[in-house]
C-alpha cells in the first residue's frame, strides 16, 4: 500500500496582520482625549492640561504611528478645549509684547515682562500654562526643561538681570578686562544646559534676593494697554469652534 505523507505549506498560511501603535494604544489615547475635554469638573484644570501633554507626547515618541480619522478627531477635540485655547491665547499675548519690546530695542526686557505676564495670572492659569507651554515634556527625552513654577520664575528673573545688566555695561562702555563682573557676565550668557543651576549662578552673582521685578517707564510704555489690561479672568481671543487658531476678541 503506497503511503503519502501530508506535507504543510506554511507560506500558505495566513499571519495576524501586526496592530499599529496607535491601535495598541488607543483607549489610551481616547482617555485622555476624554480628560482634557471634560467640563463636568471631574478634573481639574491642571489635570486636564497634564493629560494634554501626555497627548503629544504620543505622538512625539510614535505611540500614535498609524492613527485613524477618529483618532485624530480626537486630537482636534482636545486643541479646541477650553483649557488649551485658554493657554494659547495667552501665548499669542505674551509673544505679541516681547514682539512690541524686541522692535523698540527693548529686548533685554523681554524676561522681566514674560514674568510679570506670568505672574498676572491666575494660580490656576499659571499651572496650565506652564504645563502646556512653558514646560511640556520633551517628545525625544521625555523630560522637562524646570522642575517647577519656582524653577521658571528663577530663569526669568535671572535672564531680567542678566538681559539689563549687559544692555547697560555695553552701553556704558565697559571691558571685560577692566571689570570682573562684566567678565564673569559674559561667561555666563552664554547660558547652560541646566537653566536652574545656571539661574541660580546669575542671582548670585548680582545679589538678587528681591522677587519683584519693575519694567522701566520706556518698555510700560511700549506695551501700554496690551499689558495693562491683561485680565487673568478672560481669555485674550474669543473661542471659534472648529478654529485653533481664534481671533482676539
Amino acid at each position: 500500500m503506497e503511503v503519502t505523507s501530508a506535507t504543510t505549506n506554511t507560506s500558505a498560511v495566513q499571519q495576524p496582520a501586526a496592530q499599529s501603535a496607535y491601535a495598541q494604544n488607543k483607549d489610551r489615547w481616547a482617555e485622555l482625549a476624554a480628560t482634557v475635554t471634560d467640563t463636568s469638573g471631574t478634573y481639574s484644570d491642571s489635570e486636564r492640561a497634564t493629560a494634554f501633554d501626555a497627548m503629544r507626547t504620543m505622538i512625539g515618541n510614535g505611540q500614535t504611528k498609524g492613527m485613524d480619522s477618529a483618532g485624530g478627531a480626537l486630537f482636534e477635540q482636545a486643541v479646541q478645549s477650553d483649557v488649551v485655547q485658554r493657554v494659547m491665547a495667552y501665548q499669542q499675548r505674551e509673544a505679541q509684547m516681547a514682539g512690541s519690546l524686541i522692535a523698540a530695542g527693548r529686548g533685554d526686557e523681554v524676561a522681566g515682562m514674560q514674568l510679570k505676564f506670568f505672574d498676572s495670572l491666575s494660580k490656576t492659569d499659571q499651572q496650565t500654562y506652564f504645563t502646556i507651554q512653558v514646560n511640556p515634556t520633551d517628545m525625544l527625552t521625555g523630560t522637562k526643561r524646570y522642575s517647577s513654577i519656582d524653577g521658571y520664575r528663577s530663569t526669568l528673573r535671572a535672564q531680567d538681570q542678566l538681559g539689563r545688566y549687559l544692555a547697560s555695561a555695553q552701553s556704558d562702555g565697559k571691558s571685560a578686562v577692566s571689570d570682573a563682573t562684566y567678565a564673569q557676565t559674559l561667561k555666563l550668557a552664554s547660558g547652560s544646559q541646566n537653566v536652574e543651576a545656571w539661574a541660580s549662578q546669575v542671582l548670585t552673582l548680582f545679589s538678587a534676593s528681591d522677587d519683584k521685578i519693575t519694567l522701566s517707564s520706556e518698555a510700560r510704555g511700549i506695551l501700554g494697554e496690551a499689558f495693562e489690561s491683561s485680565n487673568p479672568s478672560k481669555p485674550a481671543r474669543h473661542y471659534e469652534p472648529g478654529s485653533v487658531a481664534s481671533k482676539f476678541a
